[in-house]
């Protein structure tokens, strides 16, 4: 089995991500995986609005309104809350490089 990691600031240190085996994997079970956590209600990824996008330079996490940078460290350099949904999409097309219409809503935001 191989394991991938992170390495938080001290004191929480390593902590394991995900876990892989050699076995062969099929297609179906990738679809099957996609499948739920695109349409399940009980879903992360459909109860929330959630973006990440790692680089050499740092990590930067949208989730929800929680606006969050990190150095390669993974020390947080930039941290907010994002209250305007203009905003919301302005973060999505500028950090993320995802271009969504000019009035695009997420039903996961009303509640938050």
């Amino acid at each position: 089995m191989r394991v991938l990691q992170l390495r938080l600031p001290e004191p929480m240190g390593w902590t394991d991500l995900y876990a892989f085996t050699p076995e062969p994997q099929l297609a179906i079970d990738y679809e099957v995986a996609n499948w739920w956590t695109s349409t399940s209600p009980h879903s992360g990824f459909v109860q929330n609005l959630v973006a990440q996008r790692l680089a050499l330079e740092g990590s930067i996490v949208l989730r929800n309104r929680d606006l969050i940078g990190a150095d390669p460290a993974g020390h947080v350099i930039e941290s907010a809350t994002v209250d305007d949904d203009e905003e919301i999409l302005a973060i999505l097309r500028d950090r993320f490089g995802l271009d969504l219409p000019s009035g695009t809503r997420f039903r996961c935001l009303e509640r938050v």
